[in-house]
């Protein structure tokens, strides 16, 4: 399966050679506990008999029989292997379609996720076409890997939307005559297609295009904003604020809009960092933009037969979303589980698969004879392949095909034939399945991790926030004051660190280069600069520390302290800037950048809550005592402390209080936006939440 990863399985084979007479014990694992008997029949035929009129194993391959577990059952009526084939490829989509409809209406599946289609690749256009035909009947389809990102609708709308506000650049790119360009200027001319309609149904849009346009038209020196700012400003209008509305506790299916419109924020945002771009100016106007649609757009769209394209949203740790049924690579799907397997790509054969360029690593580097016999190898990696696909269904296993006996890609091909033929096609006999109970999908039941700061702090700021930025992954460009703060953090963090290494005298010689570095190091992250007057006061800030608390750091213990608590079903995680002090009574140290707050602020209440917790954690971890919480601020020199006793009876209820935020956020509430307007002054919703114009 991943000799493209240069694994062999000599690594198995040799594994107990390596070992002394007696000292390795070899250990059967051949109970198999996932699939029914007759499913598990099918696939050791696979290995072993449908192989052998096209090569043989020989000592290639452990040889073994699976058996199902004693409690697996036979059915009587119905086989738990058969086929759906079609004469054409229009008859092979409908009996598709039919075959699932039936499944759902009839009661025998709770879930379209309980239907998995597995494929050699994702990618390709018959793939796209069953997909696209299951879609339009009403099945929802998850294939975040199928390459189809900048086909859809919502994507075809911005770009379109972008296009048509560089009008006379758009006009010319269209009717570019040369070859290369051709596919592009097609697409792009059904994206301003797809804009066009819009401007026509909301008069607001088609307004800010043309007040947009002209105004680039006529730009004299630079605007306040680039592309990126510039998608920003559509969400405040109708088409796109309906996407941006979705309801996140919907199924996947319904959430793709909104997250391919996440994932396009994010590919902007890298274009405008690779080329330094921060705002559109009169003298590099038409670079970046000819740059962006002709360069940068053509790489990433590629093409279906050559490679690129952007995959959509997957959840890692939902493999099978509810409502939709999954198209999957056989890759993608190993160690994974479904009750009802749909195998397709039975043109598939094999290939060599760009074993010459692993030969020619081999052969420079490898003192090793080759193991396998190479004439062997393609048959090998292709029947291990899709006993990987046969192997995945629970209850059921289904391979299908539309007939096609002409041409140089028959299906099924040679491969797949002999077994193809010996299964009963389900639209021969129309089968019942009274006799099956197709289990759920196994639902995740992996806790998820949770930070006061990344997580907590900013829900209870603004759930619109959080649920764009933290929850969906939209990029951020007004980062300015999180900028700010990450670079006084590392650089003080560098202090701490040669402090612990007992090296306070190169702190003075190091300081501004550690600081420049991180500084650089930010840029390139979180693609935003300081202007040269904050980044004095944050060089200040820091100097402002080491050299007048030597106080606070000369009993450091440990410094960036990463903390983490299990609850019953989360995880709290969390990082303290600063343990000091001696023995088993400690002293916790948080530092926070701006202005020393007044009592009473609610963001000293706060940030209170989160050091009584921080206690908590600290003392589990570390196993000490801890007596005082202390707030520092390095821009007040005065005085730069805050201090707060620990109170144990107040953790407990601060825990409660942090736990009723995580169970909003896993429930997806996030309809209750702030009321503090200085928090939306720099937040990229701003236009979407209508507290400012795109104007």
């Amino acid at each position: 399966m991943y000799r493209f990863r240069g694994a062999t399985i000599r690594n198995i084979l040799e594994f107990e050679n390596k070992f002394k007479r007696g000292e390795c014990s070899v250990i059967h694992l051949s109970i198999n506990y996932r699939s029914a008997p007759e499913i598990i029949e099918f696939y050791n035929r696979w290995m072993k008999e449908y192989s052998e009129t096209h090569f043989q194993w020989d000592q290639f391959r452990i040889d073994k029989t699976i058996l199902p577990s004693s409690g697996e059952s036979r059915k009587e009526l119905t086989p738990r292997v058969m086929k759906i084939a079609g004469e054409s490829t229009e008859q092979w989509h409908e009996r598709i379609f039919r075959f699932i409809k039936m499944l759902s209406d009839d009661g025998y599946i709770s879930n379209y996720n309980q239907v998995a289609f597995l494929f050699r690749s994702v990618a390709k256009k018959e793939t796209q076409e069953l997909a696209n035909y299951l879609e339009s009947k009403g099945i929802p389809v998850y294939s975040p890997r199928s390459k189809m990102f900048f086909e859809r609708e919502e994507i075809m709308a911005a770009i379109g939307v972008l296009l048509a506000i560089f009008g006379d650049y758009s006009d010319e790119l269209v009717d570019r005559p040369e070859e290369y360009l051709e596919m592009l200027t097609d697409y792009y001319d059904r994206c301003l297609d797809i804009a066009e309609q819009l401007m026509d149904d909301d008069e607001d849009l088609e307004d800010w295009v043309s007040y947009r346009e002209d105004e680039l038209d006529n730009l004299v020196g630079n605007t306040d904003y680039a592309f990126t700012q510039l998608l920003y400003q559509m969400f405040s209008f109708d088409y796109f604020r309906k996407i941006i509305d979705t309801d996140l506790s919907s199924g996947v299916a319904d959430q793709r809009a909104i997250r391919n419109l996440a994932i396009l924020t994010n590919v902007l945002a890298k274009y405008e960092a690779n080329e330094n771009v921060d705002v559109i100016s009169d003298v590099k106007k038409d670079q970046i933009v000819s740059k962006l649609f002709e360069t940068y757009f053509r790489f990433l769209f590629g093409s279906n037969h050559g490679g690129g394209g952007i995959e959509e949203y997957q959840d890692e740790s939902e493999y099978a979303p509810s409502g939709c049924v999954s198209f999957m690579t056989v890759h993608q799907s190993k160690g994974m589980e479904f009750p009802i397997v749909i195998t397709d790509s039975l043109y598939d054969r094999p290939t060599d698969d760009n074993q010459g360029v692993l030969e020619q690593v081999y052969d420079a580097y490898s003192h090793r004879k080759p193991f396998e016999p190479t004439d062997r190898i393609k048959f090998f990696d292709f029947w291990r392949r899709y006993y990987v696909a046969y192997s995945r269904a629970e209850e059921l296993l289904i391979l299908t095909t539309p007939i096609r006996t002409r041409g140089a890609w028959p299906m099924p091909g040679k491969m797949f034939k002999e077994a193809f033929n010996d299964l009963e096609d389900y639209y021969d006999h129309h089968y019942s399945f009274e006799e099956f109970d197709f289990k759920p999908v196994k639902a995740s039941d992996l806790k998820q991790s949770y930070a006061f700061t990344s997580d907590i702090s900013k829900y209870e700021r603004c759930s619109v926030e959080y649920k764009m930025f933290r929850e969906l992954g939209f990029s951020e460009i007004r980062v300015g004051s999180t900028l700010f703060g990450s670079l006084v953090h590392q650089t003080i963090e560098d202090i701490h660190d040669a402090i612990l290494r007992d090296e306070v005298s190169s702190i003075p010689d190091n300081l501004e280069t550690w600081f420049d570095n991180n500084y650089q190091g930010l840029v390139l992250s979180e693609h935003s600069y300081l202007a040269p007057k904050s980044r004095n006061a944050a060089l200040k800030h820091v100097k402002n520390y080491f050299e007048n608390s030597e106080d606070l750091w000369k009993n450091i213990r440990k410094a960036e302290v990463q903390l983490s608590y299990p609850m019953e079903d989360f995880i709290l995680n969390g990082q303290v800037d600063m343990i000091k002090g001696k023995g088993d009574t400690v002293e916790i140290v948080d530092f926070k950048t701006g202005d020393r707050p007044e009592p009473g602020d609610e963001s000293l209440i706060n940030y209170e809550k989160q050091l009584q917790v921080y206690a908590r954690l600290v003392e589990v971890k570390e196993n000490v005592t801890v007596s005082k919480l202390k707030l520092y601020y390095p821009s007040d020199q005065e005085n730069p402390i805050i201090e707060f006793e620990k109170n144990s009876q107040q953790i407990d209820s601060i825990i409660e209080e942090f736990t009723d935020v995580v169970h909003k956020i896993e429930k997806k509430e996030f309809n209750q936006r702030t009321t503090n307007y200085s928090v939306c002054r720099e937040c990229d919703m701003r236009f979407y939440c209508n507290r400012i114009k795109p104007k």
